[in-house]
């Protein structure tokens, strides 16, 4: 996963320049599913990491050729008009996931866990040690599907290798719907 891996470390490295000089563009989201090394898993944990750190998505892949899964993960990565960045409150510290937290103009959070691991990822992290405010509805996200977790101080993290978990932490308690970044 050595492309990947550098994509990671790009976003993460031009992630001190947005909204300070212009909106960051981390890097060209591949979304297409073919010409490609990436499993589902990967492709879908890379736009959401690239996604939640900028406020401009963009790609180079062919739209009128992909899947219609992989149309539906463009529209669902598409970042708000309101600009934005995101925290990394991990980084320096090797032994905890990555970990992104993006304040949304509604007042709410989204999270994104990554397990850039070749192995399991279990962990329980604190609402509190993210920066995000406590008595709060939680929801867990996937393209598909929302899923109330209710008012909790933790996020339950259960990953496979790759793979990533995205929260949405809810001011007014509503389900969330609609790109993940609105």
């Amino acid at each position: 996963m050595s492309g990947p891996q550098n994509i990671l470390r790009e976003a993460v490295g031009s992630q001190h320049f947005n909204q300070v000089f212009w909106q960051n563009d981390p890097d060209v989201l591949l979304i297409r599913d073919f010409h490609v090394q990436l499993n589902d898993t990967q492709t879908t944990s890379l736009a959401l990491w690239q996604s939640i750190l900028g406020g401009v998505v963009a790609t180079s892949d062919p739209l009128h050729e992909i899947s219609a899964a992989r149309q539906a993960l463009w529209k669902f990565v598409q970042p708000s008009t309101d600009g934005g960045t995101a925290s990394l409150p991990f980084l320096t510290q090797p032994d905890r996931p990555l970990v992104a937290v993006r304040s949304l103009a509604t007042g709410d959070h989204v999270v994104l866990v990554f397990n850039t691991t070749d192995r399991r990822l279990v962990d329980r992290l604190s609402l509190e040690e993210l920066g995000v405010p406590l008595g709060r509805c939680v929801w867990t996200r996937t393209l598909q599907q929302c899923t109330r977790l209710g008012m909790t101080d933790h996020l339950p993290v259960e990953l496979p290798p790759h793979a990533s978990a995205l929260f949405h932490i809810s001011e007014s308690g509503a389900e969330p719907a609609g790109p993940v970044l609105r």
